[in-house]
């Protein structure tokens, strides 16, 4: 398996994807049932996706503390942050009853996520050790 350095762009790269996350939580917990009437995002979605949220921000702190990483583990959270905003796309687009302020949240929602995706896969890419080019006799 194939490790990546855990630089110090990184780390905060994914404390700031956990704060947000923890952050989009803690609000969904909070007042699902006033999102409800904002949003017109049903309660059960809200509270399900905030759930899973607070077990990926425990994923992405245990990552920011670790001295280095798996290679596929950054590339499933980058890859899972892409579903993420996908899916956030297709429920703005698709999901029915939601309303304007809604469809706005879930992009905004899928716009975030894509910029974190973004900068992890870049911060993963600047922290694998570089090798010297093979020498050809």
């Amino acid at each position: 398996m194939s490790n990546i350095a855990n630089h110090p762009g990184l780390k905060t790269i994914l404390r700031l994807d956990a704060v947000t996350c923890a952050a989009v939580a803690a609000l969904q917990l909070a007042l699902p049932g006033q999102l409800h009437a904002w949003l017109g995002i049903a309660p059960a979605l809200l509270i399900g996706s905030a759930v899973f949220l607070l077990a990926y921000v425990a994923l992405l702190l245990v990552m920011a503390r670790a001295g280095s990483l798996w290679n596929w583990l950054l590339q499933c959270v980058v890859i899972g942050n892409v579903g993420w905003g996908i899916g956030c796309l297709v429920l703005a687009l698709a999901l029915p009853g939601t309303t304007a302020l809604g469809k706005g949240y879930l992009a905004v929602q899928a716009l975030c996520v894509f910029v974190i995706a973004a900068w992890q896969w870049r911060a993963g890419l600047q922290g694998r050790p570089s090798f010297p080019a093979a020498r050809h006799a």
